[in-house]
């Protein structure tokens, strides 16, 4: 349903667990996580028109990944970790 929300370049970041095998359960399930193999995701993200990407955006349990349009322009690379070090730094005695 997200892929028909977003427009011709748009895209939506979430996080999912990595796993060797893929969530199978129904429904609402917060506050437990689900787990699913990348692949699974990326035939998912394929099937309704939209490109998987794996980010390197750190997390401390969870993978952060990229389901975009077709159009959504990646001119530079999408990352948060220099701002989280900065912040992480700031926080530090």
């Amino acid at each position: 349903q997200a892929a028909e929300l977003l427009d011709d370049h748009g895209a939506l970041v979430a996080t999912f667990i990595e796993s060797g095998e893929d969530n199978d359960r129904d429904g609402w399930i917060y506050p437990d996580c689900v787990a699913y193999r990348p692949a699974t995701l990326a035939r998912i993200a394929n099937a309704h028109g939209l490109e998987f990407r794996i980010l390197d955006w750190r997390h401390p349990r969870q993978t952060w990944a990229l389901f975009s349009k077709p159009g959504f322009e990646l001119s530079q690379p999408l990352t948060w970790n220099h701002a989280l070090d900065a912040f992480q730094a700031r926080r530090q005695p």
